[in-house]
């Protein structure tokens, strides 16, 4: 019996993926599991399984896609008054390995990007459960918060804040972990659990420890703008990062949170590129959020950030990719130039009090990293000269 396809339909991964740079992950794995033979009449070979789930080990997702995926969503928390948040895996995380797949074992793929991603529900979720927790002395915030704050369906409705979906930072290989099952013959219903049962291994995909996903979480829009809405807002905002902090570090997101997988580490808050205005419709014209962006200065990237959010964007900058560091520093280096602070601190060299030899050294790291872009060809302004 052939295969149900038309022909010249790729019969093999390998046919599929000829000539294309980063095909969509997820769509593959949802329909191209190639290691049947032709009729379906045959188990697959050993081995087969294993090489289909290899090819997800390597970079899943296309990186132009995703990064401009990232900056509309930066762009929204800005527009909308929210908080940005950024940290990384202390576990493995998986998610989906129980819906329904060829292999036995699912996996979460976001359906456009191609990456793995877990939904802004199981977020919210997770969130909703940290701010009733009351066991071990953590007190959170309690029964009537948490519905006030993520909904119900009698009096709040869907709640005060809006959870947007967990996104990666830049696209990433996966890992294969395994299950052993002893108690196959108990679990399909034929045979009391017993040792005498040969385990059977089954592997499965995750996120390895130490990617960095993005959490975003916007304040849901009122029926005003009055300066108690707005100390409302600031409130429900302070109280999801506080939950942010503590859920994914304790209570874990995605599948097996009980087996210790899918805690983050390291969170920290992004220092948004755009300035944030009061909330507003998203794509409305006018408005106090549109007004604010267009004040900013075009010579500045990070016009209306804080002293001390650069502050922080600048010790991050060792943790970040290449790129992304090469960009953050070319995005500080025109900050402080607009805001005079670089002409400043370059004159500080030599100076012993300890103040001013620390922000001479920011002048001196940004300048490295702009450099080392330069050599390597990375877009980037040319580094200033050593003063």
């Amino acid at each position: 019996m052939a295969l149900p396809l038309y022909s010249g339909i790729p019969r093999t991964l390998a046919e599929l993926t000829r000539g294309h740079q980063a095909p969509n992950a997820g769509l593959i794995y949802e329909k191209f599991v190639d290691v049947w033979p032709d009729g379906f009449q045959e188990q697959p070979k050993p081995g087969d399984k294993d090489r289909f789930l290899e090819y997800f080990r390597t970079r899943c997702g296309d990186p132009k896609l995703l990064q401009a995926y990232l900056e509309r969503m930066e762009g929204l928390v800005a527009d909308q008054g929210g908080i940005l948040m950024e940290g990384g895996t202390a576990t493995r995380l998986v998610s989906g390995v129980g819906s329904n797949h060829p292999l036995e074992t699912g996996f979460v793929w976001h359906r456009t990007l191609g990456v793995p991603y877990l939904p802004g529900s199981s977020l919210k979720g997770m969130l909703a459960a940290w701010a009733r927790e009351t066991r071990g002395g953590f007190g959170m915030l309690g029964e009537e918060r948490a519905l006030e704050l993520f909904g119900d369906q009698q009096r709040h409705g869907a709640g005060r804040l809006v959870i947007l979906d967990v996104l990666p930072t830049y696209p990433c290989g996966l890992e294969l972990d395994i299950m052993n099952p002893h108690f196959g013959p108990y679990y399909q219903g034929e045979n009391p659990p017993a040792d005498v049962w040969a385990p059977v291994p089954v592997k499965f995909l995750v996120v390895p420890k130490g990617i960095k996903f993005r959490f975003a979480v916007l304040p849901r829009m009122g029926s005003g703008l009055a300066e108690a809405e707005a100390e409302a807002r600031q409130k429900d905002l302070k109280d999801a990062e506080e939950l942010l902090r503590g859920a994914l570090a304790n209570l874990g997101l995605g599948a097996k949170t009980a087996a210790g997988y899918g805690l983050f580490e390291s969170l920290r808050v992004v220092a948004l590129t755009r300035a944030a205005g009061p909330p507003r419709a998203v794509g409305g014209p006018g408005g106090q959020g549109a007004q604010a962006a267009s004040g900013r200065s075009a010579s500045d990237p990070l016009a209306g950030i804080s002293a001390d959010d650069a502050g922080k964007l600048f010790h991050s900058l060792d943790s970040l990719p290449e790129a992304e560091r090469i960009e953050t520093a070319k995005k500080l280096y025109l900050h402080w130039q607009a805001t005079g602070d670089w002409e400043t601190w370059s004159g500080y060299a030599g100076k012993e009090k300890e103040k001013f030899r620390k922000k001479y050294e920011r002048v001196v790291k940004i300048k490295e990293i702009l450099a080392a872009g330069q050599s390597n060809g990375t877009a980037g302004p040319a580094a200033p000269a050593h003063s």
